[in-house]
């Protein structure tokens, strides 16, 4: 029988406001438009820091974010993108993987599109650009729209944009970039081209506001200072998280401890299940006898599968039609899967 010890817990459940934002005192028209962006939900706190103390929503100073996961980092991204906007300039928002890209473009569409006309005049247009959807030369030529644009693209996408002569004009014409996942700088195999894509932003003529969100830099001081003159938004709060160490006997099958495991988790109607492992064929064959023992929806999700797969499984899981998922590292990097 399995031996559980405990190793603590990580945070504490945060305080948060009453009231969406405290909206008379972010004032108009953006407490209307945090109240779209929250779906109404009370701001967290993160989002109260970067809108009640640092007031983002009035400043030009670039933003470095700090946060952990699920803290509310991208309400603030999404105000920086709608403020560059508003002032009719285009908007970036830089993902680290193409499917995140889709999700997040996705996302952002269907949650302007309900703001209308409530929080904003109009929805502004969403595009796609990364390896799967190229925009040709006429497309980086043309301003932004007069309803506005946000683009959405990849570390890789947008160098290979910059390193054309459109490319550079169509650059300058942004009013902002959010960095999504912006600790991805010190990775040894991609942080080459991130870096180099923000240094490159900064440099323009005519520079956009940057904003760089991350749930794990350590420096976020060492961030502002390379952008500049920065926010730095951060807090201590978390929402908890209780850990455990499993200790198995020699003759227990680490499968039929998960088995049992995610039994119990989903006979709660309402619950969701990720479960992680270390190789392609571990995530197939746990799938497989998850949703045989147990008789729910159990899909694996792994970079074998085709993108259109990982796609269709992460909307299914997000709609509650899967309630299971056994994945490796492929879901990772800001998929954003509560479960």
């Amino acid at each position: 029988m399995k031996r559980r010890s405990a190793g603590g817990v990580a945070g504490a459940a945060p305080e948060r406001s009453n009231t969406v934002g405290d909206a008379p005192a972010i004032g108009h028209p953006w407490g209307g438009i945090l109240v779209g962006l929250s779906g109404g939900r009370p701001l967290r706190p993160i989002q109260q820091v970067a809108m009640l103390e640092h007031r983002i929503h009035e400043s030009r100073r670039h933003v470095v974010v700090v946060a952990p996961t699920n803290g509310g980092k991208t309400l603030v991204g999404r105000v920086l993108l709608l403020d560059a906007v508003r002032r009719g300039q285009r908007a970036l928002l830089v993902v680290p993987l193409r499917a995140l890209a889709a999700e997040q473009a996705d996302d952002l569409r269907s949650t302007l599109a309900a703001m209308v006309p409530v929080a904003l005049p109009m929805a502004p247009s969403v595009v796609v650009t990364t390896g799967d959807y190229r925009l040709d030369g006429e497309w980086l030529a043309s301003p932004p729209p007069a309803h506005g644009e946000i683009v959405v693209t990849t570390p890789e996408r947008l160098d290979a944009i910059l390193r054309t002569p459109n490319g550079v004009a169509w650059a300058e014409r942004l009013g902002a970039a959010v960095i999504d996942e912006a600790h991805l700088v010190g990775d040894g195999r991609r942080g080459a081209t991130l870096e180099l894509v923000v240094a490159s932003l900064l440099t323009m003529t005519l520079p956009p506001r940057v904003a760089l969100l991350s749930a794990t830099v350590s420096n976020p001081d060492e961030l502002a200072s390379w952008l500049g003159s920065a926010h730095v938004v951060t807090t201590p709060a978390r929402s908890p998280l209780v850990r455990e160490v499993w200790e198995l006997e020699g003759n227990e099958s680490p499968d039929e401890v998960i088995v049992a495991e995610a039994r119990a988790i989903l006979a709660d109607p309402d619950a969701a299940l990720l479960v992680f492992v270390f190789r392609r064929a571990s995530a197939t064959s746990l799938a497989k006898l998850l949703a045989a023992t147990l008789g729910v929806s159990c899909l694996p999700y792994h970079s074998g599968l085709a993108a259109s797969t990982r796609t269709a499984t992460r909307t299914s899981f997000a709609r509650g039609e899967v309630r299971c998922v056994v994945a490796t590292s492929a879901l990772a990097m800001g998929v954003n899967l509560p479960a």
